[in-house]
């Protein structure tokens, strides 16, 4: 019978051995000489509590025996969770302990309002890959040769699910010429590019090669534009491209920018069958990063400027099954 329970000091001989089996399934030969952390490493890092910051480890037993271990924290402040470490005993592998702890882990974290939860992995665990890809972690990048010359390191992120809104704030409706001026208008007041003309040029109709797209949403209270979503498809490629997303910033947090996305999908999917969705940020659009990952987006590339002195757009995609 499996069990998952806070840690105890007395579990600390066991999750010693536990972890340094674990890493060796993928390290290998790189950590021959190397000695386990000793228990009392995981003895005083098992519950933490500080104004900011809250630490805590579970254990999962199976009948009795300690089979598995997760380190997680709280940032009360940043609203970061974060996974340190988890390991579950070689042998015991595939018993569901994973599952169980990490579930675990995100009750802790949901309880502390984390909005987004990080960890890293390295690119030669393809089988923590494919766990952390089951709990709902996507790649947000990688540092080159990190701990070893050869092993990348890969960070990966979860931004939890709002809670569904049950009446939603707003209708979401394809752009119409009636729609032009007040879309070019809002887009104005929130220091966006664009004006009347630029706005009217989503209404084109499509040729043999490129279709437009664009959905409005407007307050069901007083039909005020609340955002607008912009997405151009070749539809020969099966390919749409996010041109742009907008949530006013009164509307935010509201579900609104959801809605949008949701309405965006449906209507491609109704058109062509969709097999991919690009978008293409600039450093001024860095904050449109978190809800895109949060919708299923995963970060393709990073561009650096001419002159290599910075990131200058990342490149994402949403894939959909073909």
């Amino acid at each position: 019978m499996l069990e998952i329970r806070e840690f105890r000091p007395e579990d600390a001989v066991d999750v010693s051995r536990i972890m340094a089996d674990s890493f060796r399934t993928f390290l290998g030969h790189r950590m021959d000489g190397e000695k386990p952390l000793p228990p009392e490493y995981y003895a005083n890092g098992g519950h933490v509590r500080s104004p900011r910051y809250h630490g805590q480890a579970f254990t999962a037993l199976e009948d009795g025996k300690v089979i598995g271990y997760i380190n997680v924290s709280a940032d009360l402040e940043t609203k970061l969770g974060t996974l340190g470490v988890i390991g579950v005993d070689p042998n015991s592998m595939a018993h569901g302990a994973g599952t169980a702890l990490f579930k675990a882990a995100y009750g802790f974290w949901m309880e502390r309002g984390m909005e987004k939860i990080y960890t890293c992995t390295s690119s030669i665990n393809t089988r923590a890959q494919r766990y952390y890809a089951k709990m709902g972690f996507v790649e947000e990048g990688r540092r080159r040769r990190h701990f070893f010359s050869d092993v990348d390191e890969i960070s990966l992120v979860i931004y939890p699910k709002r809670k569904e809104l049950d009446a939603p704030l707003v209708d979401v409706r394809p752009l119409e010429e009636a729609d032009v001026d007040a879309v070019a208008a809002f887009l104005a007041a929130e220091g966006m590019d664009g004006g009347p003309e630029r706005v009217r040029s989503w209404l084109t109709p499509p040729d043999d090669l490129l279709s437009r797209h664009a959905l409005v949403a407007r307050c069901k209270a007083d039909g005020a534009v609340a955002g607008a979503v912009f997405c151009s498809c070749i539809a020969r490629y099966n390919l749409a491209s996010l041109s742009m997303i907008h949530v006013g910033t009164a509307c935010r947090g509201k579900g609104v920018g959801t809605a949008l996305e949701h309405a965006l999908a449906q209507r491609l999917k109704e058109c062509f069958p969709v097999r991919k969705i690009d978008c293409t940020l600039s450093m001024k659009q860095v904050d449109c990063l978190p809800f895109l990952l949060h919708r299923g987006f995963v970060l393709e590339e990073a561009l650096r400027n001419q002159d290599g002195q910075g990131t200058a757009v990342l490149r994402l995609g949403k894939f959909f099954d073909e």
